[in-house]
């Protein structure tokens, strides 16, 4: 679940970043975008070197923060040690007849797990 939670958080975090960066890619007044290339640290350093408005700092904290959790999900889940419950209660038990002493006979129990 981690595994999968995180995966999707960073790959969307991260490919919306590029589709950003990309779509600017020739205009020269947007070189300080290249960054949202690079993923995690990527949107930290664009609010350094694309000059945001308050409202564009916001984003870019939001998606940097978004990638740092997805990353951060993904390493706990596959890090994470999953405890995996048996099922015990699988024994076998047998009766049969046994002989005590001799003309008497009785029930025997046995089980193994």
């Amino acid at each position: 679940g981690f595994v999968i939670a995180g995966a999707v958080t960073f790959g969307s975090a991260w490919l919306i970043s590029s589709a950003v960066a990309s779509a600017d890619d020739g205009n020269p007044d947007h070189e300080g975008l290249v960054p949202l290339f690079l993923p995690v640290v990527g949107p930290f350093i664009t609010i350094g070197t694309a000059d945001p408005t308050p409202m564009g700092t916001f984003g870019l904290v939001v998606d940097g923060l978004a990638q740092s959790a997805g990353v951060g999900l993904f390493v706990i889940g596959m890090t994470k040690k999953e405890q995996l419950w048996l099922r015990n209660d699988l024994g076998r038990i047998t009766l049969a007849p046994i002989t005590v002493a001799a003309g008497t006979t009785g029930i025997g129990i046995g089980g193994e797990m």
